[in-house]
């Protein structure tokens, strides 16, 4: 997992550069989505080849998102607040969910006796973000149509 995940990291962080941002990380969230509940029922699966397959894909996904959301958060604040804005977001968005997280799916895997219930919760999570990305990329839009009427 950790290989493929450095390797997407490295690769989308480059095609970040010639892709729009925004649509990278949608398109990593998009994968975790679409991949967490054959990811939870891989661990049942007597082939281990499996579980490291869809722990591969997991990974692939996670540095899309990786690879490219740093640079996409860094450009969305202009200079002379950049490094302040970028470590603030990042450091409370990584001490709320990032420590919560691992809590919630603990908790809901033993109240409802099934680990299923965990990829529901990322599933969630999921869906929020890409919700907010598609409202980044409509107020884009809508700004890129006001400025070139004028």
């Amino acid at each position: 997992m950790w290989g493929t995940m450095v390797a997407a990291t490295l690769i989308f962080g480059y095609l970040a550069d010639f892709i729009k941002k925004i649509y990278l990380v949608f398109g990593g969230c998009l994968g975790i989505f679409s991949m967490s509940l054959p990811f939870i029922y891989s661990f049942g699966h007597e082939n281990q080849s499996v579980v490291f397959l869809m722990c591969s894909l997991i990974g692939a996904f996670v540095g899309m998102m990786q690879g490219t959301l740093s640079p996409y958060v860094s450009s969305s604040f202009p200079p002379h607040i950049r490094a302040t804005s970028v470590s603030c977001c990042y450091n409370f968005s990584s001490a709320i969910f990032g420590g919560s997280a691992p809590v919630i799916s603990m908790w809901l895997a033993r109240s409802y006796g099934s680990p299923i219930y965990v990829a529901y919760f990322l599933m969630t999570v999921c869906s929020i973000s890409m919700l907010s990305m598609l409202y980044l990329i409509f107020i884009s839009r809508n700004r890129d149509n006001a400025v070139k009427a004028s």
